[in-house]
């Protein structure tokens, strides 16, 4: 039949070769101190690679710490399913604080490589030669609503809930502004030790924060709001107008004879009307 159209059924097959998956939850770190580890600590990062294609492949692994590349291992053999993996991982002069490991698998011919990355995070406590556990506590302002470009003073304390002395420096910052900072500050286990600053806050929501060099896991934040202009005592102030004695020059005037005429003498002596 003339204009008949002949319907085909359209497939679409899938690419042929490798595809290597890591996931986030299976992504897990051991070794290291108790309760949890420390800088200095060796540990160990393991999780299962996928290999959900058509093809086997070999692969690297790469672990990541932010943007610094500290371990790369080929997987010997070849990639068929799943597989298990542990990375050593040395954490020697890593800054302590929340930590993010990124672990890669490359693969060049990988036919869906976004989902090649896994990522976990762990906190890094301080090694033992500057050990303590600082925490930051009462953080006041002298005015509880300050006003802007107007003195106050700030006052927190630090305490140290660990078994051990620490030393760090100690930073109070208005936003990413330093308003003082204290250096090599050591407090003993147990101890507590209060600052004071005085500072003028701009106007608006401002976050106030203390910071620790050494343990940043115990950094500070307080959230507070600032009036915008200057608060004083009275709403108008009316200023004062100060004539020479020589211009000021009062009368009263009556009818009747003995008004009297107060003059610049201001003796108030009855005197003639002019």
């Amino acid at each position: 039949m003339v204009g008949a159209l002949l319907l085909m059924p359209f497939v679409v097959s899938a690419a042929s070769g490798p595809d290597l998956q890591l996931r986030d939850s299976e992504l897990q770190v051991s070794g290291g101190a108790s309760p949890g580890p420390v800088v200095g600590d060796i540990l160990q990062v393991s999780g299962i690679i996928h290999n959900v294609g058509s093809v086997a492949s070999g692969v690297t692994l790469e672990l990541r710490v932010g943007d610094a590349v500290v371990q790369r291992q080929p997987i010997l053999g070849t990639i068929a399913s799943d597989t298990p993996f542990t990375l050593p991982w040395n954490t020697s002069g890593v800054a302590p604080g929340t930590v993010t490991l990124r672990v890669s698998a490359l693969v060049t011919n990988d036919t869906s490589p976004l989902d090649n990355i896994a990522v976990v995070s762990l906190l890094l406590a301080p090694s033992a030669g500057n050990g303590g556990r600082l925490e930051v506590l009462d953080l006041v302002l002298s005015d509880g609503t300050p006003v802007a470009q107007q003195d106050v003073e700030v006052r927190f304390t630090v305490r140290n809930v660990g078994n051990a002395s620490a030393t760090t420096d100690v930073t109070l910052k208005d936003g990413t502004k330093v308003i003082q900072r204290w250096a090599g500050q050591t407090i003993g286990a147990g101890e507590s030790r209060t600052y004071e600053a005085t500072h003028a806050f701009v106007g608006g929501d401002r976050t106030v924060r203390v910071v620790m060099s050494s343990h940043p896991e115990a950094t500070y934040a307080r959230r507070i709001v600032v009036e915008a202009g200057q608060r004083t005592a009275c709403a108008l102030a009316v200023p004062t107008v100060v004539l020479p004695l020589g211009l000021l020059k009062l009368r009263t005037h009556r009818r009747s004879r003995g008004d009297i005429q107060a003059g610049p003498s201001g003796d108030g002596a009855p005197r003639d009307p002019e």
